[in-house]
């Protein structure tokens, strides 16, 4: 469960790192 909750952590962060440099790119 532990690892479950580590993996959609990491997934969320990279989620809105992506979003801020599609953010960056549209200017």
């Amino acid at each position: 469960m532990q690892k479950l909750m580590n993996y959609a952590d990491r997934s969320i962060t990279v989620l809105f790192s992506i979003l801020r440099q599609v953010e960056e790119n549209l200017g």
